[in-house]
């Protein structure tokens, strides 16, 4: 199937089939096949999907107990190398849990040897088209039929294959079961007379029905809307006619055209197996995360490319600064007696420059001290000449409760004022503290230490108290006593 794509729709352009012989895991045998079925259809993919049914794939059922992750993958992967074309051999696989009542869990599993998988990756990635898709048919056909339903009642889909034909029922985001049927459309390529048909198709459809029948019987409860059906029209024109009529249910032919965002050519025929093809392809212009996502399949051989792409490119940097490095040697060669050289000599220089540099940083030193020094006394004769020392003490005067006695008051250069003193009560020294906040000239009170003493066998509390000159407030500018005029 070849689409053309465009921001709103994709048109499919070509769709067929073609039969070609060779073996899967000979070397650019597919690879080959590919370029020259895009020569002859003249067409230029500009990225591959891959969906792959195979007799070397499996996708089985299994109904368990509940289970440890350890003892599921003990299980699924005896169970997948009980098949003959698994004996003894590599394989990738993914599975899936659903619940089935209180005690067991239905799963779904799907495997491919990894020679085969390797080969047709290689030989893809060979054909220089960017592919980043690959799917095992019919794995991921739920959100193709979802896409054209809108309507996410209980459904069942058959996809007919050569040698196997898959019926699954799945209700919203859920497969509810997966039945696989060994005969598909091979046993209705070498019959002759129509009735021969009709015999192999109704014992087909039987079979089928009878498989429906028994899980219904077994949940009353589910209600099937329709069934789907996809399969080779080529092959078996009626095959829908028959199924139709063995099911109670109706039938429906899963037409490609109806899947959003994809269009034909008017008139175009199309067949029905076109949608295993359509079904990567469908899931990457919707944007949909599958429940299989086999990305994991190919991870590996994406390593491998990259690694030996990684690889190349350091051989590349190798080679380039090799070459960069003899070419660079002999010019370091003729330049490094130079530069040892003016290295000594600047050297030389720069201990001499040292030494002269201490001698300048001394006289620094001492400067700056005198610097701060002459500041702190500017600073502290600024608070002076604006705070008298008769205001001062005019205020701890005022502010000094009952029941308390001052010891001492010290003025510092940094306008920090200390009392020391002594009360009977702790709340007079609190009561100090207070009033010195609230003061005109001093804020920021704060005890310094607090003593327990006694005086002629009466406890008294000895304390000091820290305070600090509040800063002077900046005087208006005379642009603002003109505003105000």
């Amino acid at each position: 199937v070849y689409l053309k794509s465009s921001p709103f729709s994709n048109t499919i352009l070509k769709a067929g089939k073609a039969k070609i012989d060779f073996d899967i895991l000979s070397p650019r045998a597919l690879c080959q096949s590919i370029k020259s079925l895009i020569k002859e259809e003249q067409v230029k993919p500009t990225r591959i999907f891959v969906s792959i049914s195979r007799k070397d794939t499996v996708i089985h059922q299994l109904t368990l107990p509940k289970l440890t992750k350890r003892e599921f993958e003990t299980v699924v992967t005896s169970e997948i190398e009980k098949i003959p074309a698994f004996h003894r051999q590599e394989y990738d696989y993914i599975y899936r849990k659903y619940p089935l009542g209180r005690d067991k869990v239905r799963v779904i599993l799907a495997a491919i040897r990894r020679d085969v998988l390797d080969a047709v990756l290689r030989e893809i990635h060979r054909t220089g088209i960017p592919f980043e898709h690959v799917e095992l048919t019919p794995l991921n056909f739920r959100d193709v039929t979802n896409k054209i339903d809108h309507v996410y009642d209980c459904d069942a889909c058959v996809v007919v294959s050569d040698r196997q034909t898959y019926l699954s029922i799945y209700d919203s985001h859920q497969y509810k079961n997966f039945y696989i049927m060994p005969a598909g459309l091979n046993q209705f390529q070498h019959t002759v007379s129509q009735e021969q048909i009709k015999m192999i198709a109704n014992d087909w459809a039987s079979q089928l029905k009878r498989a429906l029948k028994a899980y219904l019987l077994e949940n009353r409860t589910i209600r099937i809307n329709k069934i789907w059906l996809v399969w080779d029209k080529e092959v078996a024109p009626n095959l829908d006619q028959y199924l139709a009529d063995a099911f109670d249910n109706p039938v429906e032919i899963l037409d490609v055209r109806k899947i959003p965002k994809i269009k034909t050519t008017e008139n175009y025929p199309l067949n029905p197996i076109y949608a295993t093809a359509l079904s990567p392809i469908s899931g990457y212009i919707h944007k949909i995360k599958p429940q299989y996502n086999l990305q994991h399949f190919f991870s590996r051989f994406q390593m491998t490319r990259y690694a030996l792409k990684a690889g190349a490119m350091a051989a590349l940097i190798i080679a380039f600064f090799g070459i960069f490095f003899n070419e660079g040697n002999h010019w370091l060669n003729a330049h490094t007696k130079q530069y040892v050289l003016q290295s000594r000599a600047a050297e030389g220089k720069t201990r001499f420059l040292k030494g002269e540099a201490q001698e300048l940083y001394a006289q620094h030193r001492e400067y700056d001290a005198i610097r701060q020094r002459f500041l702190a006394q500017a600073t502290y004769v600024q608070q002076l000449n604006r705070v008298s020392w008769a205001q001062v003490f005019a205020v701890v005067a005022n502010e000094l409760p009952e029941e308390l006695a001052l010891k001492s008051f010290r003025f510092n250069e940094e306008g920090r004022a200390t009392i020391k003193g002594q009360a009977l009560k702790m709340e007079s020294i609190a009561e100090m503290i207070r009033r010195i906040e609230d003061s005109a000239i001093l804020d920021k009170a704060k005890f310094d230490f607090l003593k327990e003493g006694e005086v002629a066998d009466q406890k008294i509390l000895n304390f000091g108290i820290l305070a600090k000159l509040k800063d002077e407030e900046p005087r208006e500018t005379d642009t603002d006593e003109q505003e105000e005029n």
